[in-house]
């Protein structure tokens, strides 16, 4: 009787249970790990540049992001990219030293910026392997909260049948533990797949958007600023 009663609550709880979390990984995970892994810090052509990823948004898409030391956030229209992972990268401040030169000169034009595409590219891997990271850590935080939540509804459902002999919660834990591994792996899964589309959306997106880009205002595209106020105030 108390097998049968345990079998029948934790079959109530099964199946909406393994779909909540796993889209809570992927609702909640994915944008977490994104907001919450910090900047990576790498020198492209002599200049220090955070390579990271924009906080998401609830569209389905958006642009890239080149963020100014002060407050100069410019979206990079060329660089459309789906999904929540999108790039944004953060210059300054400007300095003058050997490697910046290189960039100038016609004779290591190339070279210098083969060589500043290699750093981003290796700062942003490092980014999405550190969010990668971050990502499987709050995956298992949530199988942990689902899975002592649960424990709880079933010893709660058990709880309401008077004449049932009562059972503890080791007994349910061990009962529930095949199922719990098999949640997990669902939603490891779920969150490694998802991770790796992101990885690529973002990819696909860069590299159609440089194709046609020649210039850096082709890039960031061409903003008008009005200068700021010189002198005294004037009145009349």
């Amino acid at each position: 009787m108390l097998r049968r009663c345990l079998a029948t609550a934790n079959r109530k709880i099964r199946c909406w249970s393994t779909v909540l979390t796993v889209l809570l990984c992927l609702l909640v995970g994915l944008p977490a790990a994104i907001a919450l892994t910090p900047n990576q810090e790498v020198v492209s052509l002599g200049q220090p540049v955070s390579v990271g990823a924009r906080t998401p948004s609830l569209s389905l898409s958006g642009p890239a992001q080149l963020v100014q030391v002060g407050n100069t956030e410019l979206d990079i229209p060329k660089l459309r990219v789906w999904g929540p992972l999108r790039p944004r990268l953060t210059l300054g401040p400007v300095q003058r030293n050997a490697k910046a030169a290189e960039a100038l000169a016609p004779e290591t034009t190339q070279q210098a910026t083969h060589d500043a595409a290699g750093s981003l590219t290796r700062g942003f891997l490092r980014w999405y392997a550190w969010a990668g990271l971050c990502l499987l850590v709050i995956t298992a935080a949530i199988c942990a909260a689902a899975g002592y939540t649960r424990v709880l509804l079933v010893l709660r459902g058990h709880a309401g049948v008077g004449s049932e002999p009562q059972i503890t919660t080791a007994e349910v834990c061990h009962r529930s533990v095949g199922v719990l591994r098999r949640t997990a792996g669902l939603a490891v899964l779920a969150a490694a797949l998802a991770w790796a589309g992101c990885g690529a959306l973002a990819y696909q997106g860069a590299m159609d958007g440089l194709r046609s880009v020649t210039s850096l205002s082709d890039l960031v595209g061409i903003y008008h600023v009005s200068p700021s106020p010189v002198g005294p105030p004037v009145f009349g």
